[in-house]
């Protein structure tokens, strides 16, 4: 993937540069997002007990909803999916380019 950022310094000058990307698609589901989110509101709370006891419970609740194959598929970033995620690295190459403008 090739984008065009463009910027304007302090001296109202305009600049712009073409970065391309390494772009990775990744397969998710609602049943893992909502494990995520679950999992992210534990991690709030003090490490310990407590942050075990909410993980675990999150963990519970995706077992009743969707039930062992799907859990246990999603852990390993398995299937099935609903919908699919696109993620970039850092630029693998950047150029100064007028032409994007």
């Amino acid at each position: 993937m090739t984008r065009c950022l463009e910027w304007q310094d302090n001296q109202c000058g305009w600049h712009a540069k073409t970065c391309t990307y390494k772009v990775q698609k990744c397969g998710s589901h609602a049943g893992c997002r909502t494990h995520d989110s679950c999992y992210d509101s534990c991690a709030k709370l003090p490490t310990g007990i407590l942050r075990a006891a909410c993980r675990r419970t999150c963990d519970f609740d995706c077992l009743r909803v969707y039930g062992k194959a799907f859990c246990s598929s999603w852990m390993g970033g398995g299937k099935p999916y609903d919908s699919y995620i696109e993620y970039t690295s850092t630029p693998t190459s950047s150029t100064y380019d007028t032409t994007c403008y």
